[in-house]
């Protein structure tokens, strides 16, 4: 019995230097936790033992998983409904395009130029097709561009193209059966009742110290993400339908958030992304290094190619249209995801697997990096302006998107 309190005393070590690693080196600590869950093993391994940092460990997998389910649903609740209604026609648009055309260029450069079988091929795809919308969110605060309408609509754009991206998800993988029938049958109730039974219930169970509005919120999750293992589809799909739901309930309740953050980053993710870096193998990417940075091209060549142009129709400037195509091409949690099902499924292999979510993380880091460095839009910083308005050749938009969701200063 005592070996389940050191293995986890391991597993959180790791987590720990994981923080330490991510402030020294200014990355997202995701990044640094599947670094050290991948290098870990090779480390660790022949001193205290392999199976200490197995990724099969069953109650491993149950804190990997509900890591998975709550931080997809809080990436849901970031969005503000109000900005979506006001930036939806961008967001649906450009959010399409940049997931179909990744889509299509990553499957046929992994397909023709890589050799890999067809299924393998689209399940890179999917998960190259992804943006992150906790990532776009952390850049565009810190860099004061949070509430202009360049930035709102950067935000919901990354929330929507995860929205194809998981709805391809769960073309490829779920099987047209009548329990995947049960399961969209569920999950659209669901969405659709949610947020008026959410908002009573929740008005009642506020400000007791037994947190019951957050054992009501994982009631819901884990039923639904059973329910959704149960049709043979992906754990996370029927989250992210209901951080969408609720995100106007939930995602204005600091209280709630602010709990549901500390259970989820302090505790779950950890696992979840030291796991997911346990399944990569090292020696597999050493041995074939170009490879991951060959599907990396064909993301970002391809977001460009199909984001670029639809962001023109908005209006977009040559600068700011880069920046926008950079920032939307930024992925991480949902494509570790992805690709952690496709390994568990059998439709990629442990070196496919381990290309995938390398091109993952440097896609978390490469993009935002470029964007900030070479196209950041300084005229509507902040601190570029007076008074603290983002205003500039958008003055309009931005007003308007910002009077919308009730923030305008």
């Amino acid at each position: 019995m005592e070996q389940i309190w050191l293995i986890a005393a391991l597993w959180l070590g790791l987590a720990l230097l994981a923080v330490f690693c991510a402030h020294l080196l200014r990355l997202p600590t995701p990044v640094c936790e599947i670094a050290l869950g991948a290098v870990a093993p090779l480390v660790v391994g022949p001193w205290l033992g392999w199976n200490l940092l197995s990724p099969g460990i069953p109650w491993v997998v149950f804190l990997a998983g509900s890591g998975s389910l709550l931080l997809t649903f809080l990436a849901g609740t970031e969005l503000d409904p109000a900005v979506l209604r006001a930036t939806w026609r961008e967001a649906v648009l450009v959010g399409f395009v940049g997931c179909v055309v990744p889509l299509g260029g990553v499957a046929l450069v992994a397909h023709f130029l890589l050799g890999w079988r067809m299924e393998s091929a689209w399940v890179a795809a999917v998960a190259l097709s992804t943006g992150s919308v906790s990532v776009v969110y952390t850049v565009l605060t810190e860099m004061g561009l949070g509430r202009t309408g360049l930035g709102q609509g950067l935000l919901a754009t990354s929330y929507v193209n995860n929205l194809f991206s998981a709805i391809a998800l769960a073309i490829i993988l779920t099987p047209l059966t009548m329990r995947s029938a049960i399961l969209l049958a569920a999950c659209v109730g669901a969405g659709l009742l949610a947020p008026s039974v959410s908002s009573r219930v929740l008005g009642r169970l506020r400000s007791r110290a037994a947190q019951p509005d957050v054992r009501y919120l994982l009631f819901l999750l884990f039923g639904l993400g059973g329910l959704s293992v149960w049709a043979g589809s992906e754990l996370v799909l029927p989250a992210y339908v209901m951080g969408m739901a609720l995100s106007g309930v939930v995602g204005r309740n600091s209280a709630l958030i602010h709990h549901l953050r500390v259970l989820t980053f302090s505790i779950l993710t950890p696992f979840y992304f030291l796991r997911a870096g346990t399944q990569v193998h090292i020696p597999a990417l050493a041995a074939v290094p170009w490879l991951f940075v060959v599907l990396l091209a064909a993301k970002l060549l391809s977001k460009l190619v199909g984001i670029l142009p639809a962001l023109r129709v908005f209006n977009y400037s040559r600068r700011e249209g880069i920046y926008g195509g950079l920032m939307l091409s930024l992925g991480l949690m949902l494509g570790t995801v992805i690709a952690t099902s496709g390994l568990n499924r059998g439709l990629v292999d442990a070196t496919q697997y381990s290309h995938i979510v390398a091109a993952v993380i440097a896609s978390a880091v490469v993009p935002v990096t470029i964007a900030n460095t070479f196209f950041a839009p300084r005229h509507l910083m902040p601190e570029s302006q007076p008074g603290g308005s983002p205003w500039g050749r958008r003055r309009r938009r931005d007003q308007k998107a910002a009077q919308t969701s009730g923030r305008l200063s």
